[in-house]
């Protein structure tokens, strides 16, 4: 699931709103989720279930 983030709650995250917040599965862990931000994406293109690519920033 995901949930595209509008409003800045803390004032760190105003100049990084909108971003999009997801629970990601991965395929080497099954049944282990990650809470993550997707990046590199439009948030319009973000689905369920859509394959990812792991990064570290």
């Amino acid at each position: 699931s995901y949930t595209i983030t509008m409003k800045a709650w803390h004032p760190f995250w105003v100049d990084k709103v909108p971003y999009v917040l997801a629970s990601v599965e991965l395929p080497e862990q099954p049944d282990l989720k990650m809470l993550t931000n997707i990046v590199d994406c439009e948030h319009d293109a973000v689905e369920v279930g859509m394959a990812l690519e792991v990064t570290f920033r």
